[in-house]
């Protein structure tokens, strides 16, 4: 996948082509919430396909919080609350891979010269503690990991590692939501 971005990265032509296509997708994928209202309990019939689904459309909209968790809760009710938790955080993950792309499409319209304080941010934690930033980010619930995506994208870090680092992020945060949900469930 690195080379393929690369070459498409140095191919003036085809990153324009790229941009632009990753910007319209993007663009749809941004105002989908705003346009179609989910209901998160109509997932529930979907089981883990529907989750699977709402966390990556979740995680796939940029600096759009969308509720998407709430599907590992109510799913982990009725269903394994490890098996939701895999299938929430694989969705996840893929879905943070869009502003990973934004980042690294993007990389020479982000001049790093022109944003001291993302420059400084980058060169002083992101560069020392990416890995630890992102694991920790991809657990805490917030809307600015979609900013160290983007970083990440900026900073050529490796996408494998990336997603592999929100995957395990976003995991152990699905196992405690869905545990504690199906807990306070069965304790009523």
């Amino acid at each position: 996948m690195k080379p393929i971005l690369a070459r498409l990265a140095r191919n003036q032509r085809h990153h324009r082509k790229l941009y632009f296509l990753l910007l319209f997708v993007l663009g749809i994928i941004l105002f989908l919430p705003v346009f179609y209202q989910i209901n998160h309990r109509e997932f529930r019939s979907l089981g883990l396909v529907g989750v699977f689904l709402l966390n990556l459309i979740g995680s796939a909209t940029i600096f759009l919080p969308t509720p998407a968790f709430l599907s590992v809760g109510i799913s982990a009710t009725t269903t394994n609350p490890l098996l939701v938790a895999f299938v929430a955080a694989f969705g996840g993950a893929i879905g943070e891979g869009t502003t990973f792309l934004f980042g690294y499409t993007s990389s020479k319209a982000f001049n790093l010269e022109k944003h001291k304080s993302l420059k400084k941010f980058k060169k002083n934690i992101f560069d020392k503690w990416g890995g630890m930033v992102i694991l920790a980010l991809a657990f805490i619930p917030n809307p600015l990991f979609d900013g160290i995506g983007i970083v990440a994208g900026i900073s050529k870090y490796p996408i494998k590692r990336f997603l592999m680092l929100t995957f395990f992020g976003r995991l152990l945060r699905y196992i405690v939501i869905g545990y504690v949900s199906s807990y306070v469930i069965v304790s009523r």
